[in-house]
């Protein structure tokens, strides 16, 4: 199923912060290179994260329910959004009680194994994911490596995404070879990794059809999403980001 919005909420444990990215899929046309003759002019979906929020240390669970309910009750946060939750840990209940309250939250648990796991329950009605964090962050890097994703200047914690990405650092297992992604020691990874699940959902949900089976629609967004408390989005460019509107 395609989505307008993917949100991902990575829950804060001890002294760690909850952190919520909320990014915007929009269409775009991809010209072909004259070069690549295999290669045709198609839509993409390129994602524009819209909002970055970090939760106060301590914020209790049903606290950060809360506030994620007045998030998707929002004007111009249409209902076909998905909600990625980290389930990791203490995450379990949160979610449990999420699914209660009727947010339909995808289930990502986050391993360190090297296989992706479905265990979806379509009688129930929800999606539940083990994810390696390696294939998290790749996603989140093969979308800023494509250019297909950007981050507004303007937001204000634009800036820890950048410090956070660049912080995570590759450790290779000498007894495997198998190779994992870690925050540097003493630095948080919560930012990173709440872009990092919308960013695989959205990756295993790629938009990607030829104009000529759809015809060439306008690919801008007809509503624009205001975040909750951040100012306006202005043009910019950030040393490593992609920055826009």
């Amino acid at each position: 199923m395609l989505y307008k919005y993917y949100i991902g909420v990575d829950l804060g444990k001890a002294r760690d912060y909850t952190a919520v990215t909320v990014m915007e899929c929009i269409k775009e046309v991809r010209r072909p290179d004259p070069a690549d003759r295999q290669y045709v002019e198609h839509y993409e979906g390129v994602y524009h994260i819209r909002d970055l929020r970090r939760f106060p240390l301590e914020t209790t669970y049903p606290e950060v329910i809360k506030q994620l309910k007045i998030l998707l009750s929002k004007p111009g946060l249409p209902r076909n959004n998905a909600l990625l939750v980290d389930k990791t840990g203490p995450g379990a209940p949160v979610v449990d009680q999420m699914r209660r309250e009727r947010m339909q939250p995808i289930a990502i648990q986050i391993t360190g194994g090297m296989t992706v796991t479905d265990h979806s329950d379509e009688e129930e009605g929800w999606e539940e994911y083990n994810v390696p964090k390696r294939d998290l962050v790749s996603a989140l890097l093969f979308l800023f490596q494509a250019n297909r994703i950007k981050v507004a200047r303007s937001l204000e914690l634009a800036g820890v995404l950048e410090h956070e990405l660049l912080n995570f650092v590759p450790k290779i297992n000498p007894l495997t070879a198998h190779d994992s992604y870690e925050a540097r020691e003493g630095e948080h990874d919560d930012i990173v990794l709440s872009a990092a699940l919308a960013a695989w959902y959205a990756v295993k949900n790629d938009y990607k059809q030829p104009l000529s089976k759809v015809g060439r629609a306008d690919t801008k967004p007809k509503q624009k999403y205001h975040p909750l408390t951040w100012g306006r989005q202005d043009h910019g460019r950030r040393k490593g980001i992609s920055t826009q509107n």
